[in-house]
């Protein structure tokens, strides 16, 4: 018996109504029929929208599988050690900021999953690190600062109120090192969820109509933060998926 895996686009294919030649493949006359299928997992580049891999020595990052290049809209952000090769980190004081406009990858009514590692050093960076806006957000990342020290993932309704996925306060800093960080919204059952180093899977659940966006900027502090491979879903990925 010879079994076939279709992954990725593939594994959407009516297998069933394929015709299998066995001559082609085998060399030889044995005719054979699918009598059952089993549909793959999907692959990793299907419905990717944006990935960023920061391997730049400063000035835009580019997008690796489309058009949504990061720009900077102040000092310049060098580089440093990164999970894979190089990742975007700012020297010196202040906020540092990378941003690109698209109401494609900053809306939140729809399925999306919006994944990147990030290092933190230090309490310096609280608040929100990563965020989609518009008039208002639609979604944000961030973690909180003095007294409870945590991760979230928010996303917001049209009226604004925010509903958070969020891990439990700590009640210490955040140590110091590198985070793989995902963020989910299902748009049918409106859950929000946040895992941070394939840990738990923390989750909320949005009412009210998701709230649309226009910018996706990301927000460094000096000296205290790096951020590599970030990439942004229009699909919500799977436990397997999500898997550092």
């Amino acid at each position: 018996m010879v079994t076939l895996t279709f992954g990725g686009t593939l594994a959407q294919t009516n297998v069933s109504e394929l015709t299998i030649n066995w001559a082609s493949l085998t060399g030889g006359t044995i005719a054979a029929s699918v009598s059952t299928t089993t549909e793959g997992e999907p692959s990793l580049s299907d419905n990717i929208q944006a990935f960023w891999k920061f391997d730049e020595a400063s000035g835009t990052r580019f997008d690796a599988v489309g058009v949504y290049d990061l720009v900077e809209t102040g000092s310049s952000i060098t580089s440093n050690t990164g999970i894979i090769n190089s990742s975007a980190a700012p020297t010196g004081v202040g906020t540092f900021e990378l941003r690109v406009d698209s109401s494609d990858l900053a809306t939140a009514d729809r399925d999306f999953t919006v994944a990147l590692w990030l290092y933190k050093n230090g309490d310096a960076l609280s608040g929100n690190f990563l965020e989609a806006s518009g008039t208002s957000f639609s979604w944000r990342f961030g973690t909180t600062a003095a007294g409870d020290h945590h991760w979230y993932f928010d996303v917001l309704n049209s009226t604004l109120a925010f509903f958070r996925a969020s891990t439990p306060a700590s009640g210490s800093s955040i140590p110091a090192g590198w985070y793989f960080i995902v963020g989910r919204f299902n748009v049918a059952t409106k859950e929000v969820t946040l895992s941070v180093n394939d840990g738990t899977v923390y989750s909320n659940t949005l009412t009210g109509t998701p709230a649309l966006g226009s910018i996706v900027r990301l927000s460094l502090i000096g000296d205290t933060t790096r951020v590599d491979e970030a990439g942004i879903w229009s699909r919500v990925l799977s436990d397997a998926e999500i898997t550092a």
